[in-house]
This record gives C-alpha cells, sequence and structure tokens, in this order.
C-alpha cells in the first residue's frame, strides 16, 4: 500500500544530543503459539508506571516531543516509510497499532502534557498487558514486550490540537508482513 502524509520539517535544537530512537517491534523472531510478540526497546529513554513490571499504562521518565516515525514492513523492507512532524506547542502526537480481533484491541504510544507544561510520552494498551524485561532497582525500565491473540491490520499516527477532536496530520498504513517495525524519534524537550 502506497502511505501518504503530510510532514513539516525538523527543527533540531543545535544543543541537544539525539536519543536512540524508540523501537516498536511486532512479530518476528520465534512467536509464542499463542499469538504475536510486541515489543518495546526504547534503548536509553526509561518508561515507569506505578504496577511493577506487569503493566498496561506506562510514561516516559524523560520529558521530550516525537518527531518522526519510520516504519518498516517485513524483515527485508529496502524503502522503510518515513513520516516526519512539527511537534507545536498546541499539538500533540499519537501512534496507535489496530489488531485484526477487534477496533477495541488497540496499542498506543501518544504524547500527554505533564504537570509542569512539559510532555512525555504514554504507552497503553488496555486489554494486553506488557512485561518488562529489565526492570531497574528504581521500577523503571526500557524494554517491554506482550503477546496479543490476533496480528496488527493498521497503524495510525497523528497530529492533533489539544482539546480538539481534529487531526492536523494524520498517517494511515495498512500493515502487509508478519514482521513490522516501527521507529519513533523521541527527543527531549
Amino acid at each position: 500500500m502506497k502511505a501518504q502524509a503530510q510532514a513539516a520539517p525538523i527543527i533540531q535544537k543545535p544543543d541537544q544530543d539525539p536519543l536512540p530512537p524508540v523501537v516498536i517491534k511486532i512479530g518476528g523472531g520465534e512467536e509464542p503459539p499463542d499469538g504475536i510478540s510486541i515489543t518495546i526497546d526504547s534503548g536509553s529513554v526509561n518508561w515507569t508506571d506505578n504496577t511493577g513490571p506487569i503493566w498496561n499504562e506506562a510514561r516516559t521518565v524523560l520529558s521530550g516531543r516525537i518527531h518522526e516515525l519510520t516504519l518498516r514492513d517485513g524483515d527485508d523492507d529496502p524503502d522503510p516509510v518515513l513520516c516526519r512532524i512539527h511537534p507545536l506547542t498546541d499539538a500533540l502526537t499519537t501512534l496507535t497499532v489496530y489488531f485484526e480481533a477487534s477496533q477495541d484491541d488497540i496499542f498506543e504510544i501518544a504524547e500527554v502534557p505533564g504537570k509542569d507544561s512539559s510532555i512525555f510520552m504514554r504507552a497503553k494498551s488496555p486489554k494486553v498487558p506488557f512485561d518488562a524485561k529489565d526492570v531497574k532497582p528504581d521500577g523503571q525500565w526500557a524494554t517491554s514486550q506482550a503477546t496479543f491473540s490476533s496480528p496488527p491490520v493498521k497503524v495510525e499516527f497523528r497530529q492533533r490540537k489539544i482539546g480538539s477532536n481534529e487531526d492536523l496530520m494524520t498517517f494511515e498504513y495498512l500493515i502487509d508482513s508478519d514482521v513490522t517495525q516501527l521507529n519513533l524519534d523521541y527527543q527531549k524537550s
């Protein structure tokens, strides 16, 4: 499927060291017999939640903004899809993965406001719990995995004005492979 998206240029602060991307890998490797695995590997960006290593909702410890999505559909995809956005002070970005079984069965990573006007990423999986794999003594982790019972069918990446139901930018991609990798460029704010 040909993907279409509106994009704005990225402006990176010159004094900012880029972080490694937050990688969401769907499928691949040795799959569990009862479903499709999704692994979050966020490198040096740690996550936390208040429920321990098994979670349905967690957020990053580091504040920042999403600047880009790179999507590879298949292990040997030579032409990844690139969707760049410009973070806006009055808009938030969300990545949603939909699954075959139900539109209600979703996995989402979204920018959410903090208490002091900073922005964090929140990962949410209402029906399928994730299991943190590298929990540190302070409860933070950078790698987590879940097994979904049905394959993913669609990825949606959007930027929406705060307090509105209208998207400023929407990108949809129908997944056509057993292995998909989504990389989110998340940079300190």
